[in-house]
């Protein structure tokens, strides 16, 4: 369900590895070596933990989803106030959302960052960002199709990185980035932290929408979402 699953999978996949072969020491009546390997085994279930349960508690915490709701809910009352065309993507549904008057017109599949269920902190995490924002340049031409460029970072993500470096939670080298774009080049891949989408599908947002055009970018705008979901079931 998120990109970042593969944070963990190695670590599981070795753990179950090393769990068949303690079975079989078990098997054998070799206790003490068996029990050296679910010692073993236990450091990479913790290591896969530390990678990946921050993001589902994340995309669970009421809070949270209750921020992004909100984005949302006035990004959709701007559209229907000012009439006009108002961009929302939600990247645990992995969806872009574009409204007219406030009422839902088209709706698209999309791709995000590599580590794109995270916040996006500085310029190399892979990140895609969450936030308000808008267009404020459309690129005819571009590595992948067409593009629409929006105003990453703003005032917000530059209070966050300021904080999170003071904090020295993010390297002490690095940049706060930028370029962060809606392109084309295919739903299916993962990007550094631009929101993709099918070449056709880039084709007719772009020939839809103009600079100035607000964009939103939440989690989820659901506090039924697909992790949420999943969690309940375990």
């Amino acid at each position: 369900m998120i990109n970042e699953g593969r944070l963990s999978r190695k670590d599981l996949t070795i753990a179950e590895i090393i769990l068949t072969e303690a079975r079989r020491l078990y098997e054998k009546g070799d206790y003490a070596a068996a029990e050296i390997k679910i010692g073993a085994m236990t450091s990479y279930i913790k290591s896969a933990e530390n990678a990946i349960l921050p993001i589902l508690s994340r995309y669970n915490d009421k809070n949270q989803i209750a921020k992004w709701k909100g984005w949302v809910s006035d990004a959709i009352s701007e559209s229907r106030t000012k009439g006009i065309y108002a961009v929302v993507v939600s990247k645990i549904e992995r969806s872009l959302i574009l409204y007219k008057n406030g009422i839902p017109f088209r709706t698209y599949r999309v791709g995000i960052g590599r580590n794109g269920s995270v916040y996006k902190l500085y310029a190399g995490d892979n990140a895609t960002p969450e936030g308000r924002y808008h267009i404020v340049r459309k690129l005819p031409k571009s590595r992948y199709h067409k593009a629409l460029l929006i105003n990453y970072p703003n005032e917000e993500d530059r209070k966050i990185f300021n904080d999170a470096k003071r904090k020295g939670l993010i390297p002490s080298r690095a940049g706060i980035g930028g370029l962060i774009e809606i392109h084309g080049g295919g739903k299916d891949g993962m990007t550094y932290g631009c929101v993709a989408m099918e070449n056709k599908h880039i084709e007719e947002l772009y020939n839809i929408i103009k600079a100035g055009t607000p964009v939103t970018i939440v989690g989820t705008m659901d506090y039924e979402n697909r992790i949420s979901s999943k969690l309940k079931g375990l």
